[in-house]
């Protein structure tokens, strides 16, 4: 057998990877053992190309992560600074981070890839500054994933303290009416929620999946805003329990604006979730029906990989005091996993092999591994 040349062993080593996707160190081979002195560089690319998710990658200058975004709900950055003067509003979207400098390699996966982002806009925030949340925020965080026909769901959530209970007609409980009037202002603020979930067993897991499993709405109230005239005809806070009853009936609600050109709709930076239950065919009429209970987790953003033609934005083009968001899809499969413990592997997303979402149609992604000196 040949001899290999140890110059050569020392200038570059490169092993397999997960997926065939290779290891690459520069250096010397006795040091490549050194436990707890090496850092990798893991590097992602997952297809967004064709996705309404393409423009929710991220990328890192500076020791920040940043998005390639001017526009926030549809409006420009500039158009916020004009109109919320008096107040600060956070909006939160999802993002994949394109690397990530981890302790270990990535064996079976990749885990501190999925990102939530925060850009507060208004009094305090004129700059628009896009910043990731904290570590601390993160783990209060549950990211929902669906996997539907031909797309997977995700939803980064607070979640509902288990006391929330609903009263009255509409069976309306405290934190979902504060979620339609003011969103999340404080992310650390939703640890009594959280703290019921220390893990997110098989159980939930199906309960989850059957109240959402024929498609399900994210709404959010909003607010119109404008340099003469605020609020509008119904204030969102005031509508909530009515929204729900008629909901209930099956109606659809748009509370527009009318023909209104010099303001906006700001919307809540969170989303209550309701589960479709079916249709009822009255006549020519085909009325919608709902679950008794709305979920008990409200997403501050919803990211869609692969097909995104079955969400749909309700009234869109109109200025509505209330969003509605509608996936049309059979929902096949939904998990939760805390946000900080996400991972991306080969087969799938979310907390590794013991509970994840396979990708099925969805273009797998691929990693490269350096080991940095």
């Amino acid at each position: 057998m040949p001899s290999i040349n140890p110059l050569l062993l020392r200038k570059v080593l490169v092993f397999a990877g997960t997926g065939g996707s290779p290891l690459i160190y520069y250096g010397s081979s006795s040091d490549i053992f050194s436990e707890g002195l090496r850092k990798f560089k893991l590097s992602l690319s997952l297809d967004l190309e064709n996705q309404s998710s393409k423009s929710n990658s991220g990328t890192k200058q500076d020791e920040t992560w940043t998005l390639s975004k001017d526009t926030w709900q549809g409006i420009s950055e500039e158009k916020w600074k004009q109109l919320i003067e008096t107040e600060t509003r956070s909006i939160y979207k999802l993002f994949i981070k394109s690397e990530s400098i981890q302790g270990e390699r990535a064996e079976k996966g990749i885990k501190g890839l999925i990102g939530l982002s925060k850009i507060k806009l208004g009094s305090e925030g004129a700059k628009g500054t896009v910043e990731e949340i904290t570590k601390e925020e993160s783990q209060n965080i549950w990211l929902i994933i669906a996997k539907g026909e031909k797309s997977i769901y995700l939803m980064p959530s607070v979640v509902s303290n288990p006391q929330d209970v609903g009263s009255g007609s509409s069976n309306a409980t405290e934190q979902e009416k504060k979620i339609w009037k003011e969103g999340v202002i404080d992310i650390n603020g939703w640890k009594a929620g959280n703290e019921q979930f220390s893990e997110w067993d098989k159980a939930k897991n199906k309960k989850l999946h059957e109240s959402i499993q024929k498609g399900f709405i994210v709404a959010r109230g909003g607010k119109y805003m404008s340099k003469t005239r605020s609020g509008g005809t119904g204030m969102p806070e005031q509508d909530y329990e009515g929204w729900l009853r008629l909901k209930n009936f099956g109606m659809n609600i748009s509370e527009t604006m009318g023909n209104v050109q010099d303001g906006e709709v700001f919307y809540n930076n969170t989303g209550i979730v309701w589960g479709k239950k079916g249709e009822q065919k009255l006549g020519w009429l085909v009325i919608e029906k709902w679950n008794e209970q709305r979920e008990k987790y409200f997403p501050l953003d919803i990211f869609v990989l692969g097909d995104s033609s079955k969400m749909k934005k309700k009234f869109a083009g109109h200025k509505s005091l209330i969003q509605e968001i509608e996936v049309e899809d059979k929902i096949n499969e939904a998990i939760g996993v805390r946000l900080d413990q996400v991972v991306i592997s080969e087969t799938g997303i979310g907390e590794g092999e013991k509970n994840e979402i396979k990708w099925g149609t969805i273009k797998r992604p691929t990693w490269t591994q350096e080991l940095l000196k």
